[in-house]
């Protein structure tokens, strides 16, 4: 995981893969071009109804898409 202040995030990146490290990136390393997001949930006990689903499980994906 690399938390870096932007402007050595992406020479620390690099840097990573090149020592063949898997990386993971908080913030976007450039402009984005396009991106997918899915999201899946089985049943859950804390969601009683479709209301509570939107606020307490799907509201995540909401704040990703944002």
């Amino acid at each position: 995981m690399i938390v870096a202040q932007p402007d050595d995030q992406a020479r620390l990146v690099r840097q990573a893969i090149a020592a063949g490290k898997n990386v993971f990136v908080e913030k976007p390393l450039g402009p984005i071009h396009s991106f997918r997001l899915g999201f899946g949930c089985g049943s859950t006990t804390f969601c009683a109804n479709e209301d509570d689903y939107l606020k307490l499980a799907a509201i995540h994906v909401v704040d990703l898409l944002r």
